[in-house]
C-alpha cells in the first residue's frame, strides 16, 4: 500500500484571511480545480496539514495559546480529557495550575474537566472515587449552556465521542486503503493514545490537532455543513467560553483556561474577535 500525498494547491496565508469556504473554492477554480463545497474541504483539510504538520517538538512549561486582549493576557491550554489518563497526567496538570495560581493568575476550567483531573480511582474500582486535590480553580458553564441550547445534539455528539475514543491506530490502517487521510487519522490516534499516559506529549498533541483543524473561521462553517453537532460542542462551545473569559472579572492581568485541546485555537480567534 502506498500513501497518496497531495502537494498544496493553495498558500496558507490564503486559508489564514479566507472568510469562508466559497472563498477557497473559488480561488481553486481560478487554478483549475473544479471542485464541489465538499471536495473544497477535503482539498483544504489535506492542504492545512501539510502546511502545519511538525514534529519532535517540544515545550518548556505547561503548552499553551497566548493572546492579549484589552491589557489582559489569556493562554489558553489545551489537554486530552479522557476518562484513560493517567494518574501521571493528572499529577501534571494539576502541578501546572498550581503553577499558574502561585504565580497570581486566575485559572478558568471547560466545564466537566474537573472530574478527569481533580479526580481518579483506587485498586481500578470505579466505585472507589476519591478527590485528590481542591484548588481554587473557576469553571465555565459552557457545557450546560451547550444542553440548553440543543440537548438531543449534545447526547448525539458524546455516542460520537464515544465511538471515536474507541478508535485506533490499528483501525485506521485496516480501513482498506493506506491513503492520505488514513494516514493522518492513524497518526492522531497514536498521539492521542501517548497524551494519556506522557505529559510530554501534550504539545504534540496540540500541534497535530493545530494541523487537522483548519482556522476557526473556516471549521465552524464546515462543521455547520457536515457536522452540526460538533458544531454547537466545538464553535459554539470555544465561543461561549471565550465570552465568560472576557466578562470573568478580576484584578488579575493573566488568566490560564484549561480546556479540551479542540477547543484552543478557537478560544484564541473568539477571544480576539469579541
Amino acid at each position: 500500500m502506498t500513501e497518496k500525498v497531495l502537494s498544496p494547491i493553495l498558500e496558507k496565508e490564503i486559508y489564514e484571511n479566507a472568510p469562508n469556504l466559497e472563498t477557497i473554492q473559488a480561488e481553486f477554480m481560478r487554478r483549475g480545480h473544479n471542485l464541489d463545497l465538499s471536495s473544497t474541504c477535503d482539498q483544504a483539510l489535506h492542504d492545512w496539514y501539510l502546511h502545519n504538520r511538525r514534529r519532535g517538538l517540544r515545550s518548556n512549561g505547561f503548552p499553551a495559546t497566548s493572546v492579549r486582549v484589552n491589557g489582559v493576557r489569556y493562554h489558553i491550554h489545551g489537554i486530552d480529557h479522557y476518562e484513560q489518563i493517567t494518574d501521571i497526567v493528572r499529577e501534571y496538570i494539576r502541578g501546572e495550575i498550581g503553577k499558574c495560581l502561585n504565580l497570581g493568575h486566575e485559572v478558568l476550567i471547560e466545564q466537566g474537566i474537573d472530574s478527569f483531573i481533580f479526580r481518579g480511582y483506587i485498586d481500578d474500582d470505579l466505585g472507589l472515587e476519591i478527590t485528590f486535590v481542591d484548588l481554587p480553580v473557576v469553571e465555565m458553564d459552557d457545557q450546560s449552556w451547550a444542553k440548553g441550547v440543543d440537548h438531543k445534539g449534545v447526547r448525539r455528539y458524546r455516542e460520537l465521542a464515544k465511538s471515536e475514543m474507541n478508535f485506533s491506530a490499528k483501525d485506521a490502517l485496516a480501513e482498506g486503503d493506506c491513503n492520505f487521510c488514513n494516514h493522518i487519522q492513524a497518526d492522531g490516534a497514536d498521539i492521542y493514545e501517548r497524551s494519556l499516559g506522557d505529559p510530554s506529549c501534550l504539545v504534540d498533541l496540540q500541534n497535530h490537532v493545530f494541523s487537522t483543524i483548519l482556522p476557526e473561521q473556516l471549521n465552524r462553517q464546515y462543521l455547520e455543513l457536515f457536522y452540526p453537532e460538533k458544531a454547537l460542542m466545538v464553535s459554539g462551545r470555544s465561543r461561549r467560553m471565550a465570552e465568560f473569559a472576557s466578562e470573568y472579572e478580576t484584578q488579575s492581568k493573566e488568566i490560564d483556561m484549561v480546556v479540551g485541546v479542540a477547543h484552543q485555537l478557537g478560544i484564541a480567534y473568539y477571544l480576539q474577535e469579541l
